[in-house]
């Protein structure tokens, strides 16, 4: 028997509805599908480890996907039957059963305030740990730049070392942590992290280990008046009963180990009298774990949201002109996971272009392709943008090199000299091109792909010229705007939503040339147009439309 109280908001039937312990007469432990349950705060009726009875559409907000009634009458109804569900299946130790998704404990009191460890694992990292004997290791992590409390594995010593994109591969500043590799969670049950080292040392003690014995001489290195970080490894499915998948490393703060040679009475000034001294004060059985959240930014893992297939993430991509539509299609590759680009624009940013462009004022009169690599650089972990600061030339031997090597060269500058000097060099035979450009007031978007050694300049001009001389008689040319007064060159008149709108076009486009999806040498023209006196959308001009 146990008692519970069944908080609802004051909106109700709108709001959350928690069913929480009773402080006095309530569940003290934390069961599989509940929230930390070690909390007890000052005078509270009740514990915050609230099971978790909402479906698993509910974290969407939106009525239609979730069975969950909203009616005053049922809600509340629904609710206790769901509680009491889940606490006849926690007595029969039935919360997890084969199939459901794997859990990971919940840090106790959400763990410390602002602090993350990133680590990558995958199933290939996983056949690599369960390959080797260690169970215990130093591993080096360092800061995540501009990110303050957040630190990321850099390796882990000799045993892995993953790889990370430019942003993290880049930092040289590290510091020496220990990992610890378990046979699976190191719980106190039902399902609940160790609150104290001495129920650390049982948790780990009940997988046939020593906790303090396989760390302790590790722990010489760490004294040096600094904190250090304790990762606690164990290989874990996707789903109950299911094969093992991937590492998850708990990260948890050591305190400040002691230093010198005093050490309790009857021991030796080793690293095991050492030892006995901290476990006398800061590591005593009594003392408290600080756990800090972990999370794997592996990127299958942060591309579950939504990325590209493998042949776009693993592709070489190179764009040649990042302004407006560049911008934004190399924006949208990085997010979807192509973590290899090649940026080659040698223009400097000017005021004019913040209006359709992903740079800001602090870019101002910087190159273009540089400040552009350096923001996609830190948009992600695995991101690897490499800026090239000249405009293309077929006599630069060394950029031409660097963009033979790449899977699909995506030309942004809607430039027929660009596409000139594309032509008078011999690339691949299976060299793929794609030349993206917007019609006049980014109302079509011409997209030309060709496959082969030679780019085809003729059948371009052929294909393209015929269809852009069509944006001359809708946009005659005195209807095109100047910089602004005392200015005699013209602009492109283009919208930033109209280019987003395009961009987006592009890239699948790309995706296409990438899957092997188009004919060795095709136009394809995609256009705007309205219903009525409202956006309708954009299509796809068959040829004989454009021809």
């Amino acid at each position: 028997m146990t008692s519970w109280y069944l908080v609802v908001d004051a909106d109700y039937p709108a709001g959350l509805i928690r069913l929480y312990p009773a402080a006095e007469g309530g569940l003290e432990v934390t069961f599989p599908h509940q929230t930390d349950n070690t909390q007890l705060e000052g005078n509270m009726l009740w514990r915050r480890g609230h099971p978790c009875l909402e479906t698993p559409w509910n974290v969407f907000d939106r009525e239609m996907y979730d069975t969950e009634p909203r009616d005053a009458a049922s809600r509340l109804a629904w609710h206790v039957q769901r509680g009491l569900t889940w606490l006849h299946a926690a007595a029969k130790d039935e919360l997890t059963p084969d199939g459901d998704p794997y859990e990971l404990p919940p840090l106790p009191r959400g763990g410390a305030a602002g602090r993350l460890l990133a680590y990558t694992e995958d199933g290939t990292s996983l056949q690599t740990w369960l390959s080797r004997p260690a169970r215990a290791g130093l591993v080096q992590v360092a800061d995540v730049p501009e990110l303050r409390g957040a630190q990321f594995v850099r390796g882990f010593g000799q045993t892995y070392r993953p790889i990370w994109g430019n942003a993290l591969q880049g930092v040289t500043a590290e510091r020496q942590g220990v990992w610890l590799r378990l046979d699976r969670a190191p719980i106190i049950p039902p399902w609940q992290l160790p609150l104290t080292w001495g129920e650390l040392q049982l948790a780990v003690r009940r997988q046939g280990l020593d906790l303090f014995a396989l760390l302790c001489s590790h722990f010489e290195v760490l004294r040096d008046g600094q904190t250090h970080l304790l990762l606690l490894g164990w290989p874990m499915p996707e789903n109950h009963g299911g094969p093992l998948q991937q590492m998850h490393w708990q990260a948890l703060e050591l305190p400040l180990l002691s230093r010198g040679n005093k050490v309790p009475n009857g021991w030796r000034p080793d690293a095991l009298g050492r030892l006995m001294r901290d476990r006398h004060s800061k590591l005593s059985d009594t003392a408290l774990v600080n756990w800090v959240r972990s999370k794997n930014w592996n990127a299958e893992e942060l591309g579950s949201r939504g990325c590209f297939p493998d042949p776009v993430r693993g592709g070489r991509i190179a764009i040649i002109g990042v302004g407006a539509l560049g911008s934004a299609l190399a924006e949208v590759l990085a997010r979807g996971g192509a973590t290899s680009l090649i940026l080659v624009d040698g223009e400097l940013l000017e005021a004019g272009n913040l209006v359709r462009h992903s740079l800001t004022l602090n870019d101002l009169g910087q190159f273009k392709a540089e400040r552009l690599a350096r923001r996609l650089n830190i948009s992600g972990p695995h991101a690897k943008v490499q800026a090239i600061n000249q405009n293309f030339s077929c006599h630069n031997e060394e950029v031409v090199a660097a963009l033979r090597e790449c899977d699909v060269i995506v030309d942004c500058t809607a430039s027929d000299s660009l596409l000139s000097e594309l032509h008078r060099v011999r690339w691949r035979e299976s060299q793929a091109f794609v030349s993206l450009s917007l019609g006049l007031r980014a109302q079509r978007l011409y997209c030309f792909y060709a496959a082969g050694p030679i780019f085809p300049l003729e059948d371009f001009l052929d294909l393209v010229g015929e269809a852009v001389e069509g944006d001359l008689v809708r946009f005659p040319a005195n209807e095109i705007p100047r910089e602004g007064i005392g200015c005699w060159h013209p602009v492109f008149p283009a919208r930033q939503d109209d280019v987003t709108l395009f961009a987006a076009a592009g890239v699948k486009y790309i995706e296409a040339a990438l899957l092997g999806r188009l004919e060795p040498l095709q136009l394809e023209i995609y256009e705007q147009f309205e219903q009525g006196s409202l956006f309708g959308g954009i299509r796809r001009l068959d040829g004989q439309r454009y021809e």
